[in-house]
């Protein structure tokens, strides 16, 4: 850890500003907060989370292109056009669409424009409406749902999703309990949704259909993936892999591709984790699938 980073092992500055990113932000030393995830009854903690150190976390279709940009002095972090689109309208209170993002003051959590002063706004849409643990009306109808998050996402990050899980897990019995009705799978480098060395070939609505209709829970999934290439995704091999889900150990993180199989569901143990979840699609009134 006291070496200079080569091809083989990081920095200790490096090291250090991983764990940081692990961690999440912090503001004055403490938690930072959000606001619009503490309205929903019974929600999950809205303490902002971080990101796993994941084997895809650094490639091309990564952290880079959503927090950083590219080489390129006039690109902009994919992030960055999201949240100004949104920013003024959704998170602010009063709404001020003029309102120039990066003047937000992250310390005071304030925005000041001329002498008018905003503040975040403590419930939008937008974060709301997904936060509550609360989903006994939809387990007492007998319906199913399956998550899936890319351990690499950039976006949503995934120890959001785990901690959502857990908490849900906790207020639905426990989490041999919450078996009856969810699966939890993390897809180790996955990107958003989809992308990355990974292996993002797979299939959740045929097991979603057959536990539904059939009765049949969900296992393992076969899963592929084609973009297993130096040039743009920093890893070398073959360009095509086939694998198979497996089940983590309680403890798991996420970890690199090359060090586990293409995705796994999850059994949490007490340990902190992380939440959130984005609508992906459903089929029939007793079926839903969310994705990160």
């Amino acid at each position: 850890m006291s070496g200079a980073k080569n091809a083989t092992c990081l920095s200790a500055a490096q090291i250090e500003a991983a764990k940081q990113t692990h961690r999440g932000p912090r503001s004055n030393g403490k938690l930072v907060l959000s606001p619009a995830g503490a309205v929903a009854p019974d929600h999950v903690s809205n303490v902002v989370q971080g990101y796993a150190y994941d084997g895809g976390w650094m490639t091309t279709v990564g952290i880079p292109s959503r927090k950083i940009g590219s080489s390129n002095a006039t690109s902009l972090p994919g992030d960055f056009s999201l949240g100004v689109g949104t920013f003024g309208y959704a998170f602010l209170t009063p709404a001020c669409p003029t309102c120039y993002t990066l003047d937000f003051d992250f310390d005071t959590l304030t925005l000041t424009q001329g002498s008018n002063v905003y503040t975040m706004n403590p419930s939008t849409p937008i974060v709301t409406s997904s936060t509550s643990l609360d989903i006994s009306r939809f387990v007492d109808y007998g319906r199913k749902v399956i998550w899936y998050h890319g351990a690499s996402d950039p976006g949503p990050p995934i120890l959001g999703t785990q901690l959502y899980y857990q908490q849900m897990a906790h207020q639905h019995g426990g989490l041999e309990a919450a078996q009856r009705f969810s699966r939890f799978y993390t897809v180790p480098n996955m990107g958003h949704c989809n992308g990355g060395a990974t292996t993002d070939g797979f299939d959740f609505l045929t097991p979603l259909v057959e536990w539904v209709e059939n009765g049949t829970a969900p296992g393992p999934v076969a899963a592929t993936g084609r973009n297993f290439t130096a040039a743009n995704y920093q890893v070398v091999g073959t360009t095509l892999r086939v694998r198979s889900s497996t089940h983590r150990p309680p403890h798991a993180a996420a970890v690199p591709v090359s060090a586990t199989s293409a995705f796994c569901r999850q059994h949490y143990s007490g340990e902190r984790r992380a939440g959130g979840d984005q609508s992906c699609g459903s089929r029939q009134r007793r079926e839903l699938c969310l994705c990160s």
